[in-house]
């Protein structure tokens, strides 16, 4: 016999079956060319993705912190700084370093593919490569991605950030808002007398009732 959801059960359930629905990944999309960028722009977009397009690869740093991508499609070969160069700045960062990077290129040369990936890049898609498949690669390795970072980064009772996580993110923002000049606002929740629900209750019962907390 198959026990009923409880409400937070179900709720997590919907939220996971929509979530996969709208495909709400943030993909940032990096080539030299506006109209090559574009294209793969509106076919993503057309899929329920968010996109993100930056046609200079020296400002990767700023796209990375506002636009937080899930996944980075880049072109491999641009003038002023190549895909291999881009790659080595991003693996560089603590908060990016497994960020999955994949590059939208037509170089089939293995021995230049493999340099790639020893420098941190997850995978090559050809640009004769038909949309539906690049569509799935994303979705896939995203998911994986997402899936992954949950398990490093939230307590695996609430869904929540982990400390570790919030200090991370914590100092990431007091850096941003020094460099400018912005207000930062904190908001911590304490909640009083949380162990006379244990106590009275039991562990199960104040365990669930963190977890409606935090829906």
């Amino acid at each position: 016999m198959i026990e009923p959801f409880t409400i937070e059960e179900l709720l997590s359930k919907l939220d996971d079956f929509f979530k996969v629905k709208k495909l709400d990944y943030n993909i940032l999309i990096v080539d030299d060319s506006p109209e090559v960028a574009q294209y793969y722009a509106l076919i993503l977009q057309d899929a329920g993705m968010n996109v993100a397009v930056i046609s200079e690869p020296m400002h990767i740093d700023q796209s990375l912190f506002i636009f937080n991508p899930d996944l980075i499609l880049m072109d491999m070969y641009m003038p002023e700084c190549n895909g291999l160069e881009v790659v080595a700045i991003i693996r560089q960062q603590e908060n990016y370093a497994s960020i999955p990077i994949v590059f939208l290129s037509s170089e089939e040369d293995r021995e230049k593919q493999l340099k790639a990936m020893r420098l941190g890049v997850d995978d090559f898609i050809s640009k004769s490569t038909r949309t539906d498949f690049l569509i799935l690669s994303i979705i896939n390795r995203v998911e994986r991605y997402r899936m992954l970072r949950g398990l490093i980064t939230k307590d695996s009772l609430t869904g929540v950030l982990n400390h570790t996580e919030i200090q991370k993110r914590l100092s990431i923002h007091l850096k941003e808002a020094s460099r400018l000049n912005t207000t930062l606002c904190i908001v911590m929740i304490d909640l009083d007398h949380f162990k006379n629900v244990n106590d009275t209750y039991g562990h199960q019962m104040g365990d669930r009732v963190l977890k409606n907390l935090c829906l």
